[in-house]
């Protein structure tokens, strides 16, 4: 029991900066979107999971915050193409996001990057993150 009393606690805040928020219905609504943002603003969670549509509007919302957009991609089966997966993540990185999640259900793995991570490898191998070579 010491050793927990000499650990720092965490503020609410701090607690919450691990966590994402999360809103990945189909027929999420405008409004719900802006809540959500502005729950991860003032609770200070890390991230919003969301859907590919709505990464720019959660971007806009998001502005000049700490918060990043993830992109849940191939979500929810990830029963789509490798083509259809690249695609929809270059647009999902187009429209600003800033973390990629891919559901892969066909090997039963699931994987995810940063989208800087992500162009700095492609980019140490190819010199165009977005090269098929």
């Amino acid at each position: 029991m010491e050793n927990l009393k000499s650990e720092k606690v965490l503020t609410a805040k701090e607690l919450a900066s691990y966590f994402d928020h999360t809103l990945l219905r189909a027929n999420a609504t405008v409004s719900e979107f802006k809540k959500l943002c502005d729950d991860s603003k003032r609770y200070g969670f890390c991230m919003v999971a969301i859907n590919p549509a709505p990464v720019k509007l959660c971007k806009t919302f998001l502005a000049g915050s700490q918060v990043h957009v993830g992109a849940a991609i191939a979500f929810p089966l990830g029963q789509t193409t490798l083509e259809d997966k690249l695609s929809e993540t270059r647009n999902a990185i187009k429209n600003g996001a800033d973390e990629i999640g891919m559901g892969n259900r066909t090997n039963s793995g699931t994987g995810r990057m940063t989208v800087d991570n992500r162009k700095k490898n492609e980019r140490s191998r190819t010199g165009n993150p977005y090269s098929s070579h």
